[in-house]
């Protein structure tokens, strides 16, 4: 298993087959569990995106507030979940809240880098 930030990519070594019946994935959780969960997953996604831009989706998630907004309209309307009712909205504003907190993180960074460059040219001058 690789870790790729939210999510792991597998390698099968050996026969893939297909199964009979279907798999029931529940793993609701929470919604205080889940807000901290993103919150881990999004660091390792900032991480992830600042080494390896992948194509519009890294573009955008580096460009706060574009992605939260971007991805909110594709769940609702691309994706169809509009369809869905309140199901397919809680979905949306997950994913909307999940790429926010990595936008805040996105700022953050930035403005912590800002800062300890003025704090650096401020030293500099005092010698």
């Amino acid at each position: 298993m690789r870790d790729k930030g939210h999510t792991e990519a597998w390698t099968v070594e050996g026969p893939v087959g297909n199964l009979r019946n279907r798999i029931v994935h529940d793993d609701w959780k929470p919604t205080e569990q889940w807000l901290n969960a993103q919150g881990r997953y999004m660091r390792r996604e900032l991480e992830l995106i600042q080494t390896k831009q992948n194509a519009v989706s890294g573009w955008l998630r580096l460009r706060p507030p574009l992605m939260p907004i971007a991805v909110f309209f594709y769940c609702l309307f691309a994706k169809g979940l509009i369809l869905n009712g309140r199901s397919g909205l809680f979905y949306a504003l997950q994913r909307l809240i999940a790429e926010a907190s990595l936008s805040l993180m996105v700022l953050e960074e930035r403005w912590n880098r800002k800062a300890k460059v003025g704090v650096e040219q401020d030293l500099s001058r005092q010698d």
